[in-house]
């Protein structure tokens, strides 16, 4: 995950986060992460959490993210309208289906020529 750039977490990034580990705060910025409200899966199975990330030396702010949802942070909310934000989470949804597809195309090549 690079700062500032558009971001859709998967389930294994949302597993991963840890507290005293960085994770992206609402600004999209990498921020420690301070205390975890909680992490489950909503009614469809995506998994989502919750969490506080450090503001300043003596506040915290929450954050979320969301499995397979695009991380609409300050900085692309304000530069994006909910249309285009909506058309990039689209887009980056299928950018990463075509690279899944095709990172299982390799591995059933690779296996067929054994």
């Amino acid at each position: 995950m690079t700062p500032h750039q558009p971001f859709i977490p998967t389930r294994e990034f949302i597993q991963n986060i840890k507290v005293g580990e960085v994770a992206p705060d609402f600004a999209g910025d990498l921020q420690e992460v301070v205390r975890i409200i909680c992490r489950r899966e909503d009614i469809e199975g995506k998994l989502f959490i919750l969490y506080e990330t450090v503001l300043g030396p003596t506040s915290t702010v929450s954050c979320s993210l969301k499995e397979g949802r695009l991380h609409r942070t300050v900085m692309l909310t304000t530069k994006y309208t909910s249309v285009q934000l909506d058309r990039m989470e689209r887009e980056l949804r299928m950018e990463r289906a075509l690279e899944q597809l095709s990172a299982q195309r390799a591995s059933l090549q690779t296996a067929g020529s054994k």
